[in-house]
């Protein structure tokens, strides 16, 4: 489980495409990871510097017979949220 403040978003490049990479301030340091649909959708509107816990819960078949990986996230509550997307921040959170 990844817990922490939700500090950036990147993109990189993966076999021709942009895929979003997101950074979390944890208590053991800054952690990465690449998006999925369900990551994406979730975090798009979530404001940078917001408290959030991602955990990985396993795999499940999509509508198309393909695997997929399931996540349980959590926002802070008493968060607002944007009305579009996450943008690329600084290093540094946004308060």
């Amino acid at each position: 489980m990844v817990a922490g403040k939700f500090v950036m978003v990147d993109h990189i490049e993966l076999e021709g495409l942009a895929v979003p990479k997101y950074l979390f301030d944890t208590d053991e340091g800054r952690v990465g990871f690449l998006g999925t649909v369900q990551i994406s959708e979730t975090l798009a509107t979530v404001r940078l510097g917001t408290y959030c816990e991602v955990e990985y819960t396993g795999d499940a078949k999509s509508g198309r017979s393909r695997t997929v990986k399931e996540f349980d996230i959590r926002v802070e509550a008493d968060t607002e949220l944007l009305e579009g997307p996450a943008t690329v921040a600084s290093d540094s959170v946004q308060e």
